[in-house]
């Protein structure tokens, strides 16, 4: 195919052929290609260029067989090129430009130089066929056929191939999350082997293009490998290879060869082959059994974090470099908040890093960064995770989730349906899309997208306590016991459930109900081995003691949970008990020390240790300085309500009225994002004392008694009911 072009659409093809398979963003073809310094319309002009290129190659903007547009971002070049040749010199191109190349005043000169050459040079692309695979299709991998014999083989190769094709960013495969909810959907276990005929069920019913199968056959001593890629409606044979391994020891290795050429003839380019290919049994184990552990603790992740804590622990016993294992077994660690074990294996993943994909490497660091407290390079990592790799919904619902905490709920929906966009029956992005719809107040939104996800997981313990919320919030009793019958249902749920509860007693000044609550919750944790998870549960039981006025109590609660465990999670929460305890001096000892093992966490440096010095300044009464040591804090503290809480309450002492009304009122909004927080429902009072300095009685009435309303079934001696009940008293 011969194509000739206008010298400016030729220099944009030409680069966007120079890196097939990768995303050329807008501003680098402004850099590239019209310079920094050019006052043209670039836009208008990058535009034309794109429309000449589409129409000579007979291109459709729709349905791209060449060029494809990232909306808001670029363009990639998705064809299949074969003469390396003709890439490696158009790159030599690129790359060997002079320096003044963009100035303005040579750039008469060079058009000269590209009319003359457009003229004389045509850009040959041999082999511009349509592949068999476009990098919007997705692949369903299968269980292999064993015929060896061998039960090592057992869903173990399926996992191998799955992570071996899975570095590539030009090939889709299908999760394995997607792959159990499809599973529910058809009224199967989980846990079915994904046969030929129940993979095709699965394509037909989602839409997946293409299902690979594989065999395994032994001869002698030897084992023979055979990968077929078929299209799952019609069968018809999409790209084949076979191998011999000379031992069973060799089965990884050669399948990982056999992958690497499968993935060429699906349609990827050399160059991407090239670059993201880690060798199978590096990216993964040399072992066998370590895998088909690690293969079986991913199965059981699927059901509960806890039960496949003893498969990743095995599997790195049998291989203590598995990298993967590692990361993975670092993540449920700190799911369940056990943070000193998280770290400890977080640690040893990041070191072994280089050996994984590049996927994998980016999975890691991520998670690295988001147990050391760096959120900015947490974000920072999905963001890059997300270009190479735009159809993985992995890192857009693990941004999502990040905005969540950032409370900035309307970047955390953007990404939550971008997930969904890519992972329509994914559990955990349903449940991160309904969380950033309370957020912005919207629950008719968030309950329609809970009960969607539970269609597909009606199991999923992160729904069902998303759809308690909802109806707490909401008051709809029914809704929210059926949802908590389920919660009940498994070790997991119920301490989820105990620690919500347990919160709510204290928010509707229960404080003798929440405290009974914590005590069970701590109990059940250390029942379940959660030492780190029981200590927590202890240190926010201290801090609602101290918001409802029981300093001595709180005293009491901070220092036990403290004897337990001294994690960060653990440390934060009893420090804030310590300090409006009256235990300023250990409060600051303790956030200083922590603030210096960890002189990267966003949340330590910018929320926490300058809360501590907030409390301290309060005490002394200097609310202005309280105000300004949390200044910094703003752009991380949005969904921290005991941080906002703080310096609401600061601005009410330095008599700025205005100002504590707009704290105060966003913490009462975000009631619908976390019904049982204690923070959310003495703002409520906070809004209304607001109220009250502006001048504002009629307001500060209605707040008043919303405030008391909630309360109305509180323990009868604490000093903050007696309190509100006087001032709305006085108002009268």
């Amino acid at each position: 195919m011969v194509c000739r072009l206008q010298p400016q659409p030729f220099k944009v093809l030409a680069l966007l052929v120079t890196l097939a398979g990768h995303i050329v963003t807008r501003e680098q073809l402004r850099h590239e290609l019209w310079g920094d310094e050019t006052f043209v319309d670039f836009e208008q002009g990058l535009n034309y260029c794109i429309r000449q290129i589409r129409a000579i190659l007979g291109d459709d903007a729709q349905n791209p067989q060449y060029i494809e547009t990232i909306p808001r971002r670029g363009y990639r070049f998705i064809a299949v090129v074969d003469n390396k040749e003709a890439i490696d010199g158009l790159a030599r191109n690129f790359e060997s430009r002079p320096r003044w190349y963009h100035r303005r005043w040579t750039v008469p000169v060079f058009m000269l130089v590209v009319a003359i050459m457009a003229a004389a040079v045509t850009v040959v692309i041999r082999s511009l066929r349509t592949p068999p695979l476009t990098q919007k299709d997705y692949l369903l991998v299968t269980e292999f056929s064993n015929q060896t014999g061998d039960s090592i083989f057992d869903a173990t190769l399926r996992k191998a191939v799955s992570i071996d094709l899975g570095q590539s960013p030009y090939l889709n495969i299908v999760a394995d999350d997607r792959i159990r909810q499809t599973l529910t959907l058809m009224g199967k276990p989980q846990d079915t082997r994904i046969s030929p005929e129940i993979g095709r069920d699965i394509c037909r019913r989602n839409g997946f293009k293409a299902m690979l199968t594989g065999t395994l056959a032994s001869l002698g001593s030897q084992y023979s490998v055979a990968l077929e890629v078929v299209n799952a409606s019609s069968g018809e044979l999409l790209a084949e290879e076979r191998e011999q391994a000379a031992s069973k020891e060799q089965v990884l290795a050669v399948l990982g060869k056999a992958n690497t050429r499968l993935r060429k003839k699906l349609g990827e380019s050399l160059s991407s082959i090239q670059q993201f290919d880690k060798p199978l049994e590096q990216a993964t184990t040399p072992s066998l059994e370590a895998l088909q552990l690690y293969t079986m603790g991913l199965e059981k992740r699927g059901v509960a974090d806890l039960d496949s804590i003893p498969f990743f622990e095995h599997a790195i016993q049998l291989d203590p470099d598995f990298a993967l294992a590692h990361a993975m077994l670092g993540t449920v660690y700190l799911n369940v908040e056990q943070l000193q074990l998280a770290e400890e294996h977080e640690k040893r993943a990041v070191a072994l890093s280089d050996r994984v994909s590049e996927r994998e490497k980016l999975y890691i660091t991520a998670h690295y960064y988001l147990l050391i407290g760096q959120r900015d390079k947490v974000i920072q990592t999905y963001e890059t995770y997300s270009r190479l790799y735009p159809h993985d919904s992995l890192p857009e619902g693990n941004l999502a989730n990040e905005y969540l905490i950032l409370g900035r709920f309307d970047k955390g929906l953007e990404h939550a349906l971008a997930g969904l966009r890519l992972a329509p029956d994914s559990a955990e992005i349903h449940a991160e899309a309904a969380t950033s719809y309370e957020g912005l107040g919207r629950l008719e939104e968030a309950k329609a997208m809970v009960l969607e996800g539970l269609k597909k997981s009606p199991d999923s313990l992160w729904l069902n306590m998303e759809l308690s919320n909802i109806a707490l919030a909401q008051g709809d009793v029914a809704m929210r016991s059926r949802a908590d019958a389920v919660l009940k249902a498994t070790p997991a749920g119920n301490l989820d459930l105990l620690y919500r509860d347990a919160s709510l007693a204290a928010s509707r000044g229960r404080l003798h109900e929440s405290e009974d609550l914590y005590s069970q919750t701590s109990q059940l944790a250390l029942k379940l081995g959660l030492k780190d998870n029981a200590s927590f549960a202890m240190a926010l039981r201290a801090v609602y003691e101290a918001y409802l006025q029981k300093p001595s109590q709180a005293r009491d609660s901070a220092n036990a949970a403290l004897k337990l465990s001294r994690m960060s999670d653990t440390i934060e929460p009893a420090t804030i008990a310590l300090a409006l305890s009256g235990r300023n001096k250990d409060a600051e000892d303790l956030l200083e020390d922590l603030a210096k093992r960890r002189p990267e966490d966003t949340a330590i440096q910018f929320e926490w240790a300058p809360v501590i010095h907030a409390i301290v300044s309060l005490d002394h009464g200097d609310a202005e300085s309280a105000i300004r040591v949390m200044a910094l804090g703003v752009p991380y503290d949005r969904g921290n309500v005991d941080v906002m809480r703080v310096r609401a309450n600061a601005f009410l002492q330095a008599k700025r009225p205005a100002d504590a009304i707009q704290e105060f009122r966003w913490i009462v909004s975000l009631r619908m994002r976390y019904p049982a927080d204690p923070a959310c429902a003495l703002a409520q009072l906070g809004l209304a004392r607001a109220y009250a300095l502006a001048g504002d009685k009629s307001s500060s009435r209605a707040a008043y008694q919303e405030f008391l309303t909630l309360w109305k079934g509180a323990d009868p001696d604490l000093p903050v009911l007696q309190q509100a009940k006087t001032e709305y008293a006085n108002l009268q």
